[in-house]
């Protein structure tokens, strides 16, 4: 019986209500062939369009470097023409003129060049060829002095280290001799190859020692007259920082080489010519440069005597003593203004990204980002002197471009570096 109020059960109403619809879903059509033709037409043309790219990207590649061999033949002119800008400007100061001037230095430059290479031709070519010939000689006494440390540890209860098997006389002494023979070989070969490049450079160096000063006159006319200051001030960083240091880079070679020649050549050691030449050269590599030179001269007295490696090492002290703490500060110290670790540091950067010539031009760029960084310190100073604890003067008012020139132009006329 149902209880009061309760609704009566509705039969019809469930029976009227709609029953639920399933779709189903039409067949899928075969695609038409029209269609299968446009299908693998667009999967064509994104392969086409793939291969097209890489090509382009190739070319764009081989573009690159062609354009980056130019960028290096006009780097290497602008650095010679930095490197002989003092002395054109001394031929200057005495009246003659400009063009007249960077003829006379290139052919004092010439007539230096020729004379260096035949005096030094000679010795150091009959000295190389004796290093070969008697480079068996030295992996012999190398093996054996090996030999000797492994008794020396057997006798003294050490395990035995193994090093003279490290050494294999034959093998070694033809590996060694070949890669010094390809080496020379190679050097005589890529400077023939590059004689075209060589006469390149200083052609342009010439030019831009000829037309410098009239190519900055008119890049600064062409700016607007408010940057025409930040222009000077970025022309003279280039020139104090990049071009003194390549001055002083080289003056450091000539001497620690000639140093480096003389005094093995007094103290009897064999091929001071190679060893001079060497050292300068790798002088031009900063921070390690000279000890990988003064290595290489210690190798070859050691396989003499003890006693003329002891006198060797002892004389490579004073020359890195004497560059260290009189010649550098002097010469390439005041160019860069990096602490040495800095220096270490941006030459190792640049030997991961461009190999030797990042070695050489690492330290130089980073002493010009010190340059304009501190401009930009002291721009932000002079914007908020509050912000960095510090009160206003009329010195920190001061643009920093402005600040950091005026410290160049002291220097400048202090130590007469440009």
């Amino acid at each position: 019986m149902e209880s009061p109020g309760a609704r009566p059960h509705d039969a019809t109403a469930e029976a009227g209500k709609p029953a639920e619809v399933k779709v189903v879903p039409p067949p899928a059509e075969e695609p038409r062939p029209e269609q299968r033709s446009s299908r693998w037409l667009r999967w064509a043309a994104t392969l086409l369009t793939i291969f097209l790219a890489y090509q382009l990207l190739v070319i764009a590649s081989g573009i690159f470097i062609r354009l980056l061999q130019i960028v290096l033949l006009v780097v290497f002119g602008a650095l010679l023409a930095f490197l002989l800008a003092p002395l054109v400007r001394r031929l200057e100061s005495i009246g003659l003129a400009r063009t007249p001037a960077a003829l006379l230095v290139y052919f004092a430059i010439l007539i230096l060049v020729v004379a260096t290479a035949s005096l030094l031709s000679v010795p150091a070519s009959q000295q190389l060829a004796n290093l070969v010939q008697r480079t068996p000689q030295y992996v012999e006494q190398a093996r054996q002095g090996l030999g000797a440390l492994d008794t020396w540890a057997i006798q003294h209860g050490l395990p035995n280290p193994g090093l003279s098997h490290v050494i294999q006389p034959g093998a070694l002494s033809v590996a060694v001799a070949g890669s010094v023979l390809s080496g020379a070989v190679g050097i005589v070969t890529t400077f023939a190859s590059s004689i075209l490049n060589i006469v390149i450079v200083f052609v342009i160096g010439f030019y831009l020692l000829r037309d410098g000063l009239a190519l900055r006159g008119r890049l600064r006319q062409a700016l607007p007259v408010h940057y025409r200051g930040r222009y000077d001030f970025v022309v003279d960083a280039l020139s104090f920082v990049v071009g003194g240091y390549v001055r002083a880079q080289v003056t450091m070679a000539v001497i620690i080489g000639t140093l480096a020649g003389v005094g093995t050549w007094l103290l009897g050691v064999p091929y001071p010519v190679v060893i001079g030449i060497t050292v300068g050269l790798l002088e031009l590599i900063p921070i390690v440069g000279a000890l990988l030179g003064s290595l290489l001269a210690i190798a070859i007295a050691l396989f003499t005597s003890v006693d003329l490696a002891l006198l060797v090492i002892g004389y490579f002290i004073v020359i890195h003593f004497l560059e260290a703490y009189v010649l550098g500060p002097r010469i390439t110290g005041v160019r860069v203004n990096l602490h040495p670790l800095v220096a270490l540091l941006a030459m190792l950067v640049g030997i991961e990204i461009a190999g030797l010539l990042g070695a050489l031009f690492a330290v130089p760029i980073a002493g010009l980002a010190n340059v304009f960084v501190r401009a930009f310190y002291f721009d932000l100073r002079a914007q908020n002197p509050s912000a960095f604890g510090a009160l206003p003067t009329p010195a920190s008012r001061t643009g920093g471009w402005r600040r950091v020139w005026a410290q160049l132009r002291r220097q400048k006329e202090e130590r007469k570096l440009l």
